[in-house]
């Protein structure tokens, strides 16, 4: 409950707030940037920041014009998903597969705190830094500095250049440790310093939240993330699903938030994480056809007496990719209904049309998926 107030009384409020702010706030692009600076100083002062981390962090820091030309010449993104998965995808899926072995205890106990699949936290680190091999070697505060400078986004890098001055405060890095990406973004999975401020966490509970070096902390930190924008946890992360608008508040790219799904599913068709729970029709056809014997007792020639061949190489489903997105490239062949029939049992399979491979494969995985956890 708000009291009221006089118009006397809020206009000396408004006068107040107008004449102090400019003491605090460093306006952009004027005057020298080491007049800026001294301004941006006190600005942090007053927002709580230590004299410490003040000193620390901003001692000696000078305007970097290489980074300047860098966001100045930055274009729109217009790789298909078909050209960016394809180049970033197959050089990854080995080593995103050992990974998935290296660290299966951890992510195993990541999984259990947030509900994040493995296989989505291992695709994001490989995308990100190649599983932080190419973290980035530009100084963060000078970066931001520079960036904070400049008018183009000043009030976005300023927030930033706080938070990152607040990570040196609380003391999860130094100054010097603090190098990643042109634009900002630090550690394994290049988080900005806001989102190391909200989401990093010390999983091994060594008093740092080290996104830099500590796997356990990048993995559990990234899942925090994902599970505070709603990530929900059993459920598949195809195109159109809740989780799928989960990992677009990681990249709000289209092309890139798919090669994610893409390349999650992929490593999940790794050996020992079939059925892991979480995926979609993908996940489902990808177990049968590894099956060496069909569930259900149901054999092959069974699902051909049914009449379950299909014509779907050249469809497309409701998302705008093939039935068989999630079977990857080499499987984009008409095997997908049969495996659907050989996965289930006739008991299930004839509850419902629905069950069964029709429509000479033309419904979209998302369609089949919804379907067969209907018939079961």
């Amino acid at each position: 409950m708000t009291s009221r107030l006089s118009l006397s009384t809020i206009a000396l409020g408004a006068w107040l707030v107008t004449s102090v702010a400019p003491a605090l706030a460093a306006p952009c692009g004027t005057g020298t940037f080491e007049a800026w600076l001294d301004d941006f100083k006190k600005e942090a002062a007053a927002k709580g920041i230590s004299q410490n981390a003040i000193q620390a962090g901003l001692a000696g820091v000078t305007q970097d014009k290489a980074i300047l030309a860098r966001d100045h010449s930055q274009q729109v993104f217009n790789q298909t998903f078909e050209q960016f998965s394809a180049r970033m995808v197959p050089p990854r899926l080995t080593r995103g597969s050992n990974m998935l072995k290296q660290y299966g205890s951890v992510l195993s106990r990541i999984e259990e705190a947030y509900g994040v699949p493995p296989e989505i936290l291992v695709a994001i680190w490989g995308l990100e830094t190649d599983f932080g091999v190419n973290i980035g070697k530009f100084s963060t505060i000078r970066s931001l500095a520079t960036l904070a400078y400049d008018c183009r986004r000043s009030d976005m890098f300023k927030a930033e250049m706080l938070d990152a001055l607040r990570i040196i405060d609380r003391g999860d890095l130094t100054p010097q440790e603090m190098r990643g990406a042109w634009a900002g973004e630090l550690g394994q999975t290049q988080f900005m310093p806001s989102s190391y401020i909200k989401f990093a966490v010390d999983f091994d509970n060594n008093g740092k939240r080290d996104l830099l070096r500590n796997v356990p902390d990048v993995l559990a930190s990234t899942a925090n993330f994902l599970k505070s924008y709603g990530w929900k946890k059993g459920k598949d992360w195809e195109p159109g699903s809740e989780n799928f608008a989960v990992i677009q508040q990681w990249n709000k790219s289209e092309v890139y938030a798919k090669t994610i799904a893409y390349f999650a599913t992929q490593l999940a068709r790794a050996p020992g994480h079939r059925f892991h729970r979480g995926f979609g029709l993908g996940q489902i056809v990808t177990a049968a056809s590894d099956a060496a014997t069909p569930l259900g007792g149901v054999s092959g020639n069974d699902s051909a007496s049914n009449g379950s061949h299909c014509g779907c190489a050249d469809q497309r489903s409701d998302h705008g990719h093939h039935p068989s997105f999630f079977l990857g490239r080499n499987q984009r062949d008409c095997g997908i209904c049969e495996m659907i029939i050989r996965l289930f049992p006739p008991a299930f399979r004839m509850k419902s049309a629905r069950c069964k491979c029709d429509e000479r494969c033309t419904r979209s995985a998302h369609a089949l998926h919804s379907a067969l956890i209907t018939c079961r």
